[in-house]
């Protein structure tokens, strides 16, 4: 993933955020976020439909405790991959912060969210179903 959590340059602080490497780089992969987020405890927060493609626009996203973040990963040769990223700041403050990042990414590219088992196992269904020859529906 090219990702980094800024916070500050030396001795100035800055408020925190979640950055595309694509910043500090052109030649790094671009990593964009989306414009909808989720305050949740965790990386199980229930969402009924994953943010739309068109909102994965931002460069860089502040950093709030207890949020949860969608990214687009574009890999080598335009793949993209998408991940869930919750963030949560249990204490410190600066220079010394404590910062704790889960991240949930898909395997499949362009897949937008994850089906969990059973999930898979109702959508496997066949696409079409073969008849002998003469039978009629």
């Amino acid at each position: 993933m090219d990702l980094y959590l800024s916070g500050g340059n030396g001795s100035v602080e800055e408020p925190l955020q979640l950055q595309s490497t694509s910043l500090l780089a052109s030649t790094w992969n671009m990593t964009l976020f989306s414009t909808v987020n989720h305050p949740a405890t965790g990386l199980d927060y229930y969402l009924a439909s994953f943010p739309a493609a068109s909102t994965f626009s931002l460069d860089h996203v502040p950093v709030t405790d207890n949020t949860i973040y969608y990214a687009r990963i574009v890999g080598d040769g335009g793949t993209s991959n998408y991940a869930r990223i919750h963030v949560h700041r249990p204490g410190g403050s600066f220079p010394i912060r404590a910062v704790e990042v889960k991240v949930s990414l898909q395997r499949g590219a362009g897949l937008l969210y994850a089906c969990q088992h059973d999930c898979a196992a109702r959508f496997m269904r066949p696409l079409a179903f073969m008849m002998p020859p003469g039978m009629k529906p």
